[in-house]
């Protein structure tokens, strides 16, 4: 990720399928592959490398990142139900967490 704040997403993207190919359930690194995807617009990739993480079952804080991150995909595709899902699913995982506050906030604007 530090090189992609850096601008070079092309390193970034080579550097994390390095990491990918060299462990394939490494859940950061498909998050950060799945964040660079999203914001190239490339939504249907990162709702994929999404959906693989929470498959993996990472854990109640780092689900909750993702459906999160899920809802703000499909704001963006205008599929509004789905990204209410992922929020409510959010806050469901992992209540205490920054995520569910983000997504309980989020909620309330779509509201």
């Amino acid at each position: 990720m530090a090189e992609y704040k850096l601008g070079r997403a092309k390193e970034a993207r080579e550097s994390i399928s390095l990491a990918r190919e060299y462990r394939q359930n490494y859940w950061p690194a498909t998050l950060a592959l799945a964040i660079i995807e999203g914001e190239a617009g490339h939504r249907s990739e990162a709702i994929r490398l999404l959906q693989d993480i929470i498959a993996q079952g990472p854990g109640p804080a780092v689900e909750s990142e993702v459906n999160y991150r899920l809802a703000e995909l499909y704001v963006k595709l205008g599929k509004r139900r789905e990204a209410v899902g992922h929020l409510t699913t959010s806050v469901a995982r992992a209540p205490e967490s920054q995520w569910a506050k983000k997504s309980q906030e989020y909620l309330k604007r779509l509201h």
